[in-house]
């Protein structure tokens, strides 16, 4: 997406597909076309009806406080809250999804986005004073993360108050400008991990341009979320996915093995009963994993990594005494910014979407000793066979949540199905910036995000996992959320290191026999 972003700037029209399709320079600049000059942005105002992310949310709970991502950036020294304000007021105009209301009174929840101005930048923004000696790096962090308490605190998604910022203003001892902070916090309806990235370049854009005394000019927005929102209304109605239906209920029915010791209460077992930990895969093992493996074996990363966690759920039930069932299944999460609607092109829109679908992972009970010993025979079949049963799965899962909340005729079927307990997200590979204007101090996380207290638990297990680049040395960090009622921390811990252990076999198996 960020390709697809510079390409733009440049003339070029490339998408996010046509990278993926191409994968060389030779072969994305085939499929490259000139960039319209002087290109609009498709219109989003207007009344939006739910889309499948947001029925999911709609089905789960009507506590929506404090459901929020945010971002901290650094602004550059001599910054002031008017200029800060303008950026600001730009984007807002902009980017629709900023600028929504929730509507919930009765039926179906839908997001209604007036006309660009209507939401004054002025009354979404705070300025703060920072003492010049605020004492510590460790004080300004807890500076930071008090007033994104605050301002997510603000947020209200009834009263069309998606977005908050905070400038905090800094000078040094001696009185001179010194590099500020600004926090942004939305409401996790309208953005997701991709939107910030589209937010912050273009706060920087508008920066510049106002710095420069020039008009700001953003590049066009060319498919809105309400013109994504309508296509997906409609696949619903024109039971466009029906095609698929038979394959989900068929992943649904199959017997899984279980992980939590009852199924979720969602008056227990809410985000205030939630537990994380966060464990790290060495960096060989991670370096393979992201380059050597995945080629040596003719599969994707995604299918190493499910495939490990396949096999590593199977053997975690065996030493615990938990019923085997047949296979995992698992609720994999995606960037939900596909392709294959109406032509759409998502790489500059802000919202929230989020693709969540079933996958069965089948694996044998009896292959872990093969796995852990990394022999070849046993691991390719493994990854292999999940590889097979993603490709299966069309356009990254968007069927799924057609059929499940906006199509009629099955909707209740895929509603009764067996739910996945175990949820899974890899975010991909992030290489650490060393901070500068416009991007995320180094002593600061690139994204942060949270539930209110009340609000119910999704899963009863949830596993994130992202690559970082820590200093040309990339670490597979592996972040566990459980609901503590319904698992012990030990139990997930071990699966944590079962799943590290069963990737370091498919790298040795990966490795070859002359090397190792």
């Amino acid at each position: 997406i960020a390709l697809t972003s510079h390409a733009r700037k440049h003339g070029l029209a490339i998408t996010p597909r046509n990278v993926l399709l191409g994968r060389t320079v030779a072969e994305i600049a085939e499929l490259a076309t000139d960039a319209r000059p002087g290109a609009k942005s498709d219109v989003g105002t207007g009344i939006l009806s739910s889309t499948p992310i947001i029925r999911w949310l709609e089905e789960l709970t009507d506590r929506l406080d404090g459901f929020y991502q945010s971002v901290t950036v650094q602004v550059p020294a001599g910054a002031n809250a008017h200029d800060v304000r303008r950026a600001l007021q730009a984007v807002l105009d902009h980017h629709d999804m900023l600028r929504a209301r929730l509507l919930r009174d009765g039926g179906a929840w839908r997001l209604e986005v007036p006309e660009p101005g209507a939401v004054d930048a002025g009354g979404l923004l705070a300025r703060v004073d920072v003492p010049p000696h605020p004492g510590s790096a460790a004080d300004l962090v807890a500076l930071i993360a008090e007033h994104e308490a605050l301002a997510v605190a603000r947020l209200d998604p009834d009263a069309g108050v998606m977005l908050q910022a905070v400038f905090l203003d800094r000078t040094t001892a001696t009185g001179q400008p010194a590099p500020g902070r600004l926090v942004l916090a939305a409401h996790h309806l309208v953005v997701d991990g991709v939107s910030w990235r589209i937010l912050i370049e273009d706060l920087a854009t508008a920066w510049t341009q106002i710095q420069a005394g020039d008009s700001i000019e953003l590049a066009a927005v060319p498919t809105s979320f309400r013109t994504w929102a309508q296509a997906l209304q409609r696949a619903g109605r024109d039971r466009a996915r029906a095609a698929e239906q038979p394959l989900w209920e068929a992943t649904a029915i199959r017997p899984a093995g279980r992980f939590a010791t009852r199924p979720l209460d969602p008056q227990r077992d809410t985000a205030a009963t939630i537990r994380e930990r966060t464990i790290t895969l060495e960096s060989a093992c991670t370096a393979s994993l992201l380059g050597r493996a995945p080629a040596a074996l003719g599969v994707t990363i995604n299918d190493i990594l499910l495939g490990g966690l396949g096999a590593a759920a199977a053997e975690w039930r065996r030493r615990s005494g938990r019923p085997a069932g047949s296979g995992t299944l698992v609720a994999l999460e995606g960037h939900g910014r596909e392709e294959h609607v109406a032509g759409a092109d998502l790489s500059r829109t802000i919202g929230w979407f989020t693709s969540t679908f079933p996958v069965h992972l089948d694996v044998a009970t009896d292959i872990w000793p093969g796995v852990e010993a990394g022999e070849r025979e046993v691991v390719e079949p493994l990854v292999a066979g999940v590889g097979a049963a993603l490709c299966a799965i069309a356009d990254g899962g968007l069927g799924y949540g057609i059929l499940r909340y906006l199509d009629p005729a099955a909707r209740d079927a895929l509603a009764v199905a067996a739910q996945p307990e175990l949820q899974f997200n890899y975010l991909g590979r992030y290489i650490a910036q060393q901070g500068g204007d416009w991007r995320t101090p180094a002593d600061l996380s690139p994204l942060n995000g949270g539930r209110g207290a009340d609000m119910p638990a999704g899963y009863p297990l949830v596993l994130d996992a992202m690559a970082v680049d820590v200093d040309g040395l990339p670490e597979l960090r592996a972040s566990w959320e459980w609901a503590a009622a319904v698992l012990q921390e030990d139990d997930v811990m071990a699966l944590g290191e079962l799943w590290f252990v069963a990737l370091r076999g498919i790298v040795r198996a990966a490795t070859p026999r002359r090397s190792q």
